[in-house]
């Protein structure tokens, strides 16, 4: 089985794109989940959504980066 671009590769970007996901629901609540729902677990909450949805997707795109050569 011939190996493609793996950033090109569907399970690649679909990865990348479930990790962007997490970091902007990660965001959200970060921002507003404080202010509208009135307690600081919200906060914690996001904070750590986009703690991991930041390093899922940076650690793909380097994954996929380094197999391609670059």
């Amino acid at each position: 089985m011939a190996q493609g671009d793996p950033q090109k590769s569907g399970i690649y970007r679909i990865i990348r794109l479930v990790a962007a996901i997490d970091f902007l629901a990660g965001l959200g609540f970060l921002i507003l989940g404080p202010a509208l729902l009135g307690t600081n677990d919200y906060l914690y909450l996001g904070l750590g959504l986009a703690i991991i949805g930041a390093f899922v997707f940076i650690f793909f795109t380097v994954l996929a980066a380094k197999a391609t050569g670059r």
